[in-house]
């Protein structure tokens, strides 16, 4: 019941401890800016009364910085926090998404929503909040709402999903969605949290990179939807530039450019394709 701290650039292992209630971890999840290691936890008795919550922990030291707790008979299922890093949201099945003041270690808001089981939680600015919801198939429910007064901005019915993210730059929700029946089952959708839409998108990756993993050369492929100033770049993991493909204007359409990684050492690195309308990036794996 120890959780274990890895560096995934030198894949060495930080430090190993034990935190508070060992046995009854449910979710670990750094914050986003790294301040925080947060753990939610199962109930501790079959009592349906029986309180969960989050605790906090110092990133880089691992030492106790706040109990969060309220959720009833749940175990808190997920925690997300706000992009300015001063408020953190949970959630548990009990109808339950509840919003935190991490300084003042208070809650802000409690949120009942729709249905119950909400499975997942995140924040999309400071202000609001969106939570899947439901127990499956007509029962199901993507909920918005501002905060600290509650109110619904969004609401979804056609999916909900186990875990989700929110990118700013593209301004769409991403999660593994199930649907109102037995066929809608693994869906990675897009979704714009805006309550005047309400078309899903299906994900479908434009940029491909080919043979990969590699050891000689690959070949990217992507295509663009609008003329304009693009860059083609090939970056480590550590986020270093390596590999400059293309710099300047290219034409809407299809595109391609080789890669030749004879002298590259073994490792993983990503291609970045970027301009004004279209940003993706497809992870490529070199081997010796």
């Amino acid at each position: 019941s120890a959780i274990h701290i890895w560096d995934v650039n030198t894949y060495e292992k930080i430090t190993t401890f034990v935190p508070q209630y060992p046995t009854k971890l449910h979710t670990i999840k750094f914050s986003d800016d790294g301040r925080f290691l947060a753990i939610t936890y199962v109930p501790f008795t079959n009592d349906a009364e029986s309180e969960t919550g989050t605790i906090l922990y110092n990133s880089g030291t691992w030492d106790f910085y706040g109990s969060f707790w309220g959720h009833e008979g749940y175990a808190t299922k997920y925690v997300a926090f706000s992009p300015d890093g001063t408020k953190m949201a949970t959630c548990s099945w009990g109808y339950q998404v509840k919003v935190w003041d991490i300084a003042e270690r208070r809650l802000i808001t409690d949120i009942r929503t729709r249905w119950g089981y909400v499975r997942s939680v995140l924040f999309t600015d400071d202000e609001h909040v969106y939570s899947s919801n439901g127990v499956g198939l007509n029962y199901i429910n993507l909920e918005g709402r501002k905060i600290p007064e509650k109110k619904l901005v969004f609401s979804y019915d056609e999916f909900y999903s186990n875990s989700m993210d929110y990118n700013g730059t593209v301004n769409k929700i991403c999660g593994d969605f199930d649907g109102t029946s037995i066929n809608d089952m693994g869906y990675v959708i897009l979704l714009k949290p805006d309550i005047s839409t309400r078309i899903f998108e299906p994900f479908k990756q434009s940029l491909t990179a080919s043979p990969n993993p590699t050891n000689n050369s690959i070949k990217i492929s992507f295509n663009l939807p609008i003329s304009g100033l693009t860059n083609v770049e090939i970056s480590d993991i550590n986020s270093r530039i390596i590999r400059k493909l293309h710099t300047g204007f290219l034409e809407l359409g299809q595109h391609s450019f080789d890669w030749d990684t004879k002298a590259i050492p073994a490792g993983i690195y990503f291609c970045k394709i970027s301009s004004k309308e279209f940003n993706e990036s497809v992870k490529i794996i070199v081997e010796k």
